[in-house]
């Protein structure tokens, strides 16, 4: 079972074999959200915004062993984390909105005598 949980203070990809009351091993390392398994079964996919990681595994005497976390992809915007998604053909997909502003804030030093200046010409 694939899961996300904040038990370490912050959200990371989990995986615990549903049968045996084996306990859940830590996949991602520096933070994770909307693991799935990836089409060809040889790795984990999640987010860890602006990319995509992927973990390749093993299973070894019934415990699944983890590689080393590599990028999958890097896509720059704002991740939907509920939307990611694995094709059997092996594309995944992932929703990202471009079209948010980005959040800044901007001011205006001496407005009123701009504005009254342009009015006056």
């Amino acid at each position: 079972m694939l899961f996300e949980s904040e038990r370490s203070g912050t959200s990371e990809i989990y995986v615990q074999p549903v049968k045996g009351g084996a306990t859940a091993e830590q996949i991602s390392s520096a933070g994770g959200t909307s693991a799935i398994w990836s089409p060809s079964g040889r790795e984990i996919l999640y987010l860890r915004e602006p990319e995509i990681i992927a973990v390749p595994f093993t299973v070894e005497g019934g415990r699944l062993r983890a590689g080393t976390e590599r990028v999958w992809a890097r896509v720059e915007g704002s991740y939907n984390t509920s939307v990611l998604v694995a094709a059997p053909d092996g594309r995944v997909l992932v929703e990202v909105d471009r079209t948010s502003t980005p959040r800044e804030m901007r001011v205006i030093v001496n407005w009123q005598s701009e504005v009254g200046g342009k009015l006056r010409r």
